[in-house]
């Protein structure tokens, strides 16, 4: 048997959902534009969350050491090669780019 605590809070989801789909029926283009908005900032948000935890368990690996520069696309004024993916070798506290560490991880921040 359900206690009753379990059958109320059952019944306000079923509540919200019945709502949900009402509102959906008469504003079908405010309801898409809104899960939308919903699922691109939690994407960006779980980014946001992921790429420091990322960025501190490579840095203890020896991916930092692996320099991924690839893809020349041209110089830069000084006359070094411009990379579209420019992640050199090292960590960023001895001057470095992170190496293929901050690469997977997805960021180039201190």
């Amino acid at each position: 048997m359900q206690s009753t605590e379990h059958k109320k809070s059952l019944s306000f989801i079923q509540g919200l959902v019945c709502v949900w789909k009402e509102f959906g029926e008469k504003h079908p283009g405010l309801v898409q534009f809104l899960v939308f908005f919903l699922l691109s900032n939690g994407v960006t948000l779980f980014q946001m969350l992921l790429m420091p935890l990322l960025k501190g368990l490579f840095e203890t690996t020896s991916l930092v050491a692996v320099n991924f520069q690839i893809w020349p696309v041209g110089k830069n004024l000084d006359g070094s090669t411009y990379y579209i993916f420019n992640y050199p070798a090292g960590s960023l506290a001895t001057g470095g780019g992170g190496g293929l560490a901050y690469f997977l991880a997805g960021t180039k921040l201190p």
